[in-house]
């Protein structure tokens, strides 16, 4: 996945060269938080096939948003306990069944305190007839 001369890694702010990718929009916070704990329900065939990644405003920062850098979950994006696709996971939609999905936890804390985060899930495979497919995401900020 990170080949050629143009090839902009995902942890950058912008113009990223994944091609499948979901990004939530700046969600800003009442109250600072210091903690991201995030849930992603997937019918993958690697879990490996599914980056997440995050990016905070730091409290009283006068940054702009776009230009904060993306942060690897666990620092290489994969879930915080090592998973293993399911057997049951099948990516033909004639027969997918809802128990080919699981659920993939990410967790970040102790974090510098922050007022606003966005969530970035990346999607990729070797194998265009085997697509990771997300149906869930579950975002929750702590302090």
């Amino acid at each position: 996945f990170e080949n050629g001369v143009d090839y902009v890694g995902e942890d950058s702010s912008k113009n990223t060269s994944a091609v499948a990718k979901y990004v939530t929009k700046e969600v800003s916070l009442n109250s600072d938080g210091s903690a991201i704990d995030v849930r992603i329900t997937v019918n993958l065939k690697d879990v490996e096939n599914v980056k997440v990644f995050y990016k905070t405003k730091k409290s009283s920062s006068q940054e702009n948003f776009e230009d904060i850098n993306w942060t690897q979950f666990n620092t290489n994006g994969n879930p915080d306990t090592e998973e293993v696709a399911t057997a049951t996971n099948t990516i033909s939609g004639e027969f997918e069944e809802q128990r080919s999905y699981q659920e993939l936890k990410y967790s970040a804390a102790n974090l510098q305190n922050f007022s606003s985060f966005a969530v970035k899930i990346v999607m990729q495979t070797v194998d265009p007839a085997y697509i990771p497919k997300v149906q869930d995401l579950r975002v929750v900020a702590s302090y």
